[in-house]
């Protein structure tokens, strides 16, 4: 499927699923696509979005704000594999909190996506496989690691090291 079709078809149900989520009020939208059409078909109200397109390399992307959900369509299959990895892993690490990525089977195994903390997920009406980083999901909560063992609590969830 291409990237057109994908904005016009998933990515519509993609901001319905986060659509309650209070915590997603900024997505950032990283698509191969020939039309560079923006489709904010069932984004939240009062959320925004921030599109790249085409990318070369993670480098092209300059986000301004670190954004509450990536989503990553048809990309990942036109980039070099350590472009790709190393585009899924800025994506998680700096540029968004959680990221949802679409990739064709056969680019990577279900295993090198969970070694980057990346979880399947089923999506109903879906070609695709979707993988999701949310830390909330992947990060078990551990009792060492919480606010009152750390110097600064309020900084607890807003700084990555």
């Amino acid at each position: 499927m291409s990237g057109d079709q994908l904005i016009e078809s998933e990515l519509p149900a993609i901001f319905g699923d986060y659509a309650g989520d209070e915590n997603c009020k900024h997505f950032l939208v990283v698509c191969r696509a020939r039309s560079r059409r923006k489709n904010c078909t069932g984004l939240p109200a009062n959320a925004t979005c921030t599109w790249y397109f085409n990318i070369a390399s993670v480098d092209d992307i300059r986000p301004i704000d670190r954004a509450d959900m990536g989503i990553v369509l048809n990309q990942i299959e036109h980039m070099r594999r350590p472009d790709a990895m190393h585009l899924l892993s800025r994506m998680r690490d700096q540029f968004c909190y959680k990221v949802l990525a679409r990739i064709d089977s056969g680019a990577f195994t279900d295993q090198e996506l969970l070694a980057l903390g990346y979880i399947r997920q089923e999506r109903p009406h879906s070609d695709g496989h979707y993988y999701l980083f949310d830390p909330a999901v992947f990060f078990e909560k551990r009792e060492w690691n919480t606010p009152q063992h750390w110097a600064h609590p309020e900084n607890f969830t807003k700084r990555r090291w």
